[in-house]
This record gives structure tokens, sequence and C-alpha cells, in this order.
């Protein structure tokens, strides 16, 4: 073929996956970069999200995060809306604690997190779909996440809040016993 080497008696070869190993290879690369970006946090950070796993209905959250992410991954882009919002959602939902967190908590930790991606890629705009929780909400049922507010015979109020003065995400006190190192 003009413009590509091949060795002799080879013939290039495309891999077409099925739509299950499509999936499933989906899924792994995306739970990569999250587990990645989670590392970058460093130890203390890794640890508390980690507790996040102990809490009540993760596995449903976590099954229902990756349909959302196969559905994501097979939907075309829409050109009035921001995928990339969509993408740090889904990539945060299990791994940073964003589905234990309320809408207005969501709205606000995704505002800082995402101010710090503006301001080291200038060109990025700001992501306007954040201007409430309730956008944060609707954005999340669009894309079939759930969250602790799916089980209020369990959480009585979210297990995580956010506290703007210290920047930092915590557990609230009926759930601080998981979180205890």
């Amino acid at each position: 073929m003009k413009g590509q080497e091949q060795l002799p008696g080879r013939t290039a070869a495309r891999v077409s996956l099925t739509g299950p190993e499509r999936e499933r290879r989906a899924l792994e690369l995306f739970d990569q970069v999250a587990l990645r970006r989670l590392a970058c946090l460093g130890e203390e950070h890794s640890a508390f999200f980690a507790c996040t796993r102990a809490l009540p209905h993760f596995d449903a959250v976590e099954t229902a995060l990756q349909k959302a992410i196969i559905g994501y991954s097979k939907s075309a882009p829409i050109r009035h809306r921001d995928r990339s919002l969509d993408y740090w959602i889904l990539r945060c939902w299990t791994h940073h604690g964003l589905w234990a967190l309320s809408n207005e908590a969501r709205r606000l930790v995704l505002n800082v997190w995402l101010e710090r991606i503006v301001l080291r890629s200038p060109e990025r705009r700001s992501f306007g779909a954040l201007s409430s929780a309730d956008a944060v909400r609707m954005r999340s049922v669009r894309l079939g996440l759930i969250g602790y507010g799916a089980f209020l015979d369990t959480y009585r109020q979210a297990p995580l809040y956010y506290d703007p003065l210290k920047r930092l995400i915590q557990a609230a006190s009926d759930w601080e016993h998981l979180f205890v190192p």
C-alpha cells in the first residue's frame, strides 16, 4: 500500500470489534483515564475517594455509570451541546465522588475543577451549562446517571459535601466512619 510499509507476506488487517467488545474497550479506556487523573490528586485524595466505594448502593451507581459511558461513546455529537462537559461529569461521577454530592455541590466542585482546566488552556471557554444546580441535575439525568438521591431511604442527606472556604470535599457526619484512615 502506498504510504505504508508492510512486511513481506503480511497484509494490513483492520481489526473490527463486535458490539460487546467495543463496549468493554470503551469502558476500559474511560476507566484508565479516570484512574490516572485520580492518581494525580495524590494518595490522600485517592484514598478518600476510594472510600466512596464502601457507601451503600455504590454498585448500582457504578452500573448506571457504565451504561452512561457506553451510551456516550455511541452517541453522535450535538452541535449546541458541549460534549466535553458531559465527559468530565462522567469521568468524575464515581472516581471523584460526584454521585455522593448534592447538585449544588456538584456545580461548585465542577466549576472549581474546570476553572483550573480553563486556566491551563485559555482557548477553552467557560462551561455555562453549570449555571445552576438544576442545570447540573438535568445534565446528569440526561446522561443516565444516578446519584445518592436515587436512594433517599438510605441517605437523608448527601454523603459528601463541599466546603467552599476550604475548597475541600468532606464526608457528612452520618458517613464519616467510612472515611477515617
